[in-house]
């Protein structure tokens, strides 16, 4: 995606995208994205439990730099919180306007959340469903307060939340343990990455989106 003069413009008076486009850039390793097809319509999600994990690689502007903040697997971007009522898969999740910085942890409808996403995975706490339920409590409790996107992205409170940083947090609220800890560190500051958050072994694979291509 070429960036344009007024495109740039934007980013450059948002201190924040500027300054995390930069650190992001001196990571390297940007790869090329997948086709977005997800390949979910044939699938009823039906393997998935309240407080199941699922990650995406999306198409924004800033999901490579992202993705590419993991140290071990640069695969997926973004991840959220699967919580089921009824009939219906929600994901609650904190994310942030790729040029205002705006947002915050809010919920949203699976397919919403899924929308040209591609690779893709769901994972599940090695805990008992009770907990996985308490994580979702948890991230509903920054739902209903408002919690606003964690734009210095700093590990040491909960008073904002980037979106690996509120998986964290609910797992280790909810288990009474550490299960993740921040794996980078930022100008000082320790840093959720993605895979930070399911390359443990608290976190089983359930599904993954090759499953969806191969039939496996």
């Amino acid at each position: 995606m070429a960036i344009g003069k007024s495109t740039w413009s934007r980013i450059s008076k948002t201190p924040f995208l500027f300054c995390f486009l930069i650190l992001c850039n001196a990571c390297g390793g940007i790869g090329v994205k997948q086709d977005a097809e997800t390949k979910t319509e044939s699938l009823t999600f039906d393997f998935v439990l309240n407080g199941d994990i699922i990650y995406r690689y999306g198409n924004g502007y800033f999901s490579r730099y992202f993705r590419d903040f993991s140290e071990k697997e640069k695969i997926y971007s973004h991840a959220g919180i699967i919580e089921i009522r009824h009939d219906s898969i929600f994901v609650i999740h904190s994310e942030a306007d790729e040029f205002t910085g705006i947002g915050g942890v809010k919920e949203d409808p699976l397919p919403v959340f899924m929308e040209d996403a591609f690779p893709w995975a769901v994972y599940r706490p090695d805990v008992p469903q009770s907990v996985r339920d308490k994580i979702v409590e948890k991230a509903l409790g920054y739902v209903r307060k408002k919690t606003p996107f964690d734009l210095s992205f700093d590990a040491g409170s909960d008073e904002s939340l980037y979106c690996t940083e509120l998986i964290a947090v609910c797992m280790n609220k909810a288990s009474g343990k550490t299960l993740v800890r921040p794996g980078v560190r930022v100008k000082g500051k320790q840093f959720y990455s993605i895979d930070d958050t399911y390359l443990i072994k608290e976190m089983k694979l359930v599904y993954k989106s090759d499953q969806a291509e191969t039939g496996k």
